[in-house]
């Protein structure tokens, strides 16, 4: 529903509800993007969340070296950065959200579910101590991180893709 001064709103047209629901349009594609109205806001808060749901959860193993670690917080501060970001509409956030899923979800899969032992991995396979309460984790960031990955790279470009029927 537009607003009067041009801008695109959600469908509560009271007064109280047009401030926090119209958003300034942002063309992408011949397509307008509402980004806090997307759903790249709450996939970019659930990969913050299972970010730290992980590395709350103890895991017992002897393979791991400081590279977890210091890759983890890196995605971890640009995952808030990026929720920031899409919060104040700002034009780089919904790259960076995917960005850092995609990189999280790859990140994971390496890190933690190749049976590849090494200083800069921490395979979960074949590990004692490694149960459903750490795989959980790892299944969920890999799946979120796809998911902010298609919220930012595939959903804003879905209609240029498909072809128009005639």
């Amino acid at each position: 529903m537009p607003a009067a001064d041009g801008r695109q709103c959600l469908a509560d047209p009271s007064p109280a509800a047009v401030s926090e629901t119209c958003l300034p349009p942002r063309a992408v594609g011949g397509k307008v993007l509402l980004m806090r109205a997307s759903r790249i806001v709450p996939a970019t808060a659930a990969l913050i969340a299972i970010q730290v749901i992980h590395a709350a959860i103890p895991a017992k193993t002897d393979a791991e070296g400081y590279t977890g670690l210091v890759l983890g917080i890196i995605a971890l501060i640009a995952s808030i950065a990026a929720l920031v970001g899409l919060r104040q509409d700002k034009s780089w956030a919904r790259s960076l959200s995917g960005l850092t899923g995609v990189s999280v979800a790859i990140g994971f899969v390496l890190y933690h579910a190749l049976p590849i032992h090494s200083y800069f991995t921490n395979p979960y396979f074949g590990t004692r101590n490694i149960g459903l309460l750490q795989w959980a984790p790892v299944i969920g960031a890999i799946a979120i991180g796809l998911w902010c990955g298609w919220e930012a790279f595939v959903v804003p470009n879905r209609d240029a893709v498909a072809p128009t029927p005639a």
